[in-house]
């Protein structure tokens, strides 16, 4: 039998696959750690919109927004969904960065990102 393009053509992608699945593996989550998302920059007196997910459906999380350097934090109790996804807002009041985290019943930081704010 003679081997044309055709003929390996579905072993090719089949390779393919295999590597391109591999190359994806460090980045799936097995344990699906909670995440929070949201704005990188957000102008000072808009209101900056962020989501998560992963949370206990029905539970309620404390989310902690801080001005870096400043030492202004403050803290908002949140719902989770029944799908497990959260959404908190804020506006920012003055220029700086801000982090934005989602804190455990212990004051732990669970998921956080931070936007900066001009």
């Amino acid at each position: 039998m003679r081997h044309t393009v055709l003929n390996r053509t579905p072993r090719m992608l089949a390779s393919l696959l295999g590597l391109v699945l591999m190359a994806s593996a460090p980045f799936a989550s097995a344990d699906n750690a909670p995440w929070l998302v949201g704005p990188s920059v957000s102008p000072v007196g808009i209101q900056a919109t962020f989501g998560g997910g992963n949370f206990a459906p029905g539970s309620s999380v404390q989310i902690r927004t801080s001005a870096l350097g400043t030492g202004n934090t403050t803290t908002a109790a949140v719902s989770a969904n029944p799908d497990g996804t959260i959404s908190y807002a804020f506006v920012p009041t003055t220029a700086g960065t801000y982090n934005v985290a989602v804190v455990d019943s212990t004051g732990k930081e669970i998921a956080s990102t931070k936007v900066i704010s001009r």
